[in-house]
């Protein structure tokens, strides 16, 4: 949307004042999602010295968060000190969020059924939200959503259900979250884009932004969209490459890692993904889609995208079949024990969404394997449709496998333990590379 200076005025004297609250630290900030995205914002904004409300839909997570304690795995009690002076957690009341003079929207954007994007969780909170506005207001979604849903979902709702007028009454931004779960301090990048549609508006939302980050000011709500979802695409194709090399070098008799390691040397022009047994989390296996669903939508298409989803969203399978292929035959005519180590998406992380264990221990358990999981952030996990309890470590190096799959290298677990437990170890993370007398054992895949 091209700036206009009669509405970028109209919101001019409001945004003095807004900025003025900002630098006093004189303002509410709502926070509508408390999950992997909105909890370590609002610990960020409760550092920064403002007032915070947070809302969920989630009685569990209001309710674990009025008695001080973290709703998520990999964020410890202790770390959310800095919350408790400024931080109050509310359920919205009669269909409207709290009153607050921002709101962050925070809440998820899966896929839907059919491998569309879901914008109901961004619906529902502009519901809540728009009720709630009043002049001089900055909402800014932090959700990663496709290039123009802010001002094509978002904006009319608020509008509709607020009579007033985005870049006129109100502000409205997008600044895409940038979240590195398992990182130092499981904190939000602070190098963030924050994009809206007028100066105005950017004004407000980069004030905001300052007092706990590094923003960039874009030039479009649209073009903040964007280039999340090409953050994640480039993230993709090059693991989808790594992968594709990796196999490649392989065939050759060669060693991908020791490969990629030489190639990390250039200074320029390279930067090093590492292969592994598929992709997890909520960014890489969904954000592309937005993309390619967005840009199918009005006749453009991404075949190299499409080719890159492809070669990742086969690796589990590919992993499987080498197992199974390994696997001697058994006297009682079952295809084997096998464990599988780790099941989160990522190092030293307890999120398992859309992991590669999950479709790993569902396909090898189709085949008639018996299978286990254990990983120490990962009590539980469904799979199957099955409930799947974590076995202990200690448990399962006690036990006899015919074949153990390191899925998630986790630096609390000590991996080089499982050559004892089986006479195979297939390595989809490299974590036994040169380790004595495994070398026989292990099979990189």
């Amino acid at each position: 949307m091209a700036e206009c200076g009669a509405t970028a005025e109209g919101l001019a004297l409001e945004a003095a004042r807004f900025i003025a609250r900002v630098e006093d630290r004189d303002l509410t900030v709502c926070v509508l999602g408390l999950g992997y995205v909105g909890l370590p914002l609002t610990l960020d904004l409760a550092r920064a010295g403002f007032a915070v409300v947070g809302c969920d839909s989630s009685p569990a997570v209001l309710a674990s968060l009025a008695a001080r304690r973290s709703p998520l795995p990999h964020i410890a009690d202790a770390a959310l000190e800095a919350l408790w002076p400024r931080f109050a957690a509310a359920a919205p009341v009669a269909g409207r969020a709290p009153p607050a003079d921002v709101y962050l929207i925070c809440v998820p954007t899966p896929l839907s059924p059919s491998g569309a994007p879901d914008m109901g969780a961004v619906i529902e909170a502009a519901e809540l939200v728009g009720p709630a506005l009043t002049r001089g207001t900055l909402v800014a979604l932090e959700s990663t959503v496709y290039p123009g849903a802010t001002a094509e979902v978002l904006r009319p709702r608020l509008e509709q259900l607020s009579g007033l007028r985005a870049g006129r009454d109100f502000a409205l931004a997008h600044a895409p979250e940038r979240q590195n779960p398992g990182g130092a301090s499981g904190e939000q990048s602070r190098r963030r884009l924050v994009g809206a549609d007028s100066q105005v508006e950017r004004e407000m939302a980069l004030g905001l932004y300052r007092t706990f980050a590094e923003p960039a000011a874009v030039d479009s709500l649209a073009t903040a969209e964007a280039a999340k979802l090409s953050e994640n695409v480039f993230r993709l194709v090059n693991i989808a490459l790594a992968n594709e090399l990796a196999a490649t070098f392989r065939g050759m008799g060669l060693d991908p890692w020791a490969v990629a390691r030489a190639a990390a040397t250039k200074p320029f022009g390279f930067m090093p993904f590492a292969a592994g047994p598929g992709v997890g989390g909520h960014c890489i296996p969904v954000d592309p889609v937005y993309l390619t669903w967005r840009a199918e939508g009005m006749g453009l298409n991404l075949p190299l995208v499409d080719a890159a989803r492809d070669i990742v969203g086969r690796r589990p399978g590919e992993v499987c079949a080498e197992v199974l292929a390994a696997l001697p035959p058994r006297a009682d005519g079952g295809r084997g024990r096998i464990l599988v180590v780790g099941a989160a998406y990522k190092r030293n992380v307890g999120d398992a969404r859309h992991s590669p264990a999950v479709e790993i221990i569902e396909i090898l358990s189709e085949a008639g394997c018996e299978t286990a999981y254990c990983d120490p952030f990962v009590p539980q996990l469904e799979a199957g449709g099955r409930m799947l309890s974590a076995a202990p470590v200690d448990e399962a190096l006690a036990c006899d496998w015919d074949a153990v799959v390191i899925v998630t290298d986790h630096d609390r677990v000590d991996h080089a333990a499982f050559l004892r437990a089986a006479p195979l170890v297939f390595d989809t993370r490299n974590v036994l590379a040169g380790v004595a007398g495994g070398s026989a054992r292990v099979v990189q895949v």
